[in-house]
């Protein structure tokens, strides 16, 4: 039986309106708690306020990291690889464009977890060389079958 549960809408703490480079980390880890212990993350939807459209990753971890700088480029310690869970690639093909922002949906990401605690921490990294306007500009949501 299909049971989906949605995370509150995220913003990416930490961006900068200095343009970023590919590889980059894309604002500072994030630290998701109150996540149900266990479950596939089957969907992520983003909203990017600034239209930038760009293409970027959220790499999830089980535990703990030592995150990224902001705006520099992201290396992942060796110390955190063997908490890794996976990876979703939002690519620039998957916006839908309006007038002064966008949105976009990747679905079919199943990635299953098992989480001590219900936090997950989440680093992003840049794949484009986007510049954004504001702070809060994107935001994500992440829906997951805990059935």
């Amino acid at each position: 039986m299909v049971q989906l549960w949605t995370t509150a809408n995220t913003t990416i703490p930490g961006i900068n309106t200095v343009q970023y480079a590919a590889g980059d980390a894309f604002g500072t880890k994030i630290a998701l708690t109150g996540l149900p212990e266990h479950g596939v993350i089957k969907t992520i939807t983003v909203t990017d306020l600034a239209d930038q459209g760009a293409a970027f990753d959220l790499v999830l971890f089980d535990a703990d990291i030592t995150g990224g700088t902001n705006n520099a480029v992201f290396d992942m310690a060796d110390a955190d690889a063997s908490k890794f869970l996976g990876h979703i690639a939002i690519v620039a093909g998957n916006y839908s464009s309006f007038n002064d922002n966008s949105v976009a949906t990747q679905n079919g990401v199943d990635i299953a977890y098992i989480l001590d605690g219900g936090a997950m921490t989440i680093q992003c990294v840049q794949r484009g060389t986007p510049t954004y306007a504001a702070a809060a500009d994107v935001v994500f949501r992440l829906t997951i079958d805990v059935g």
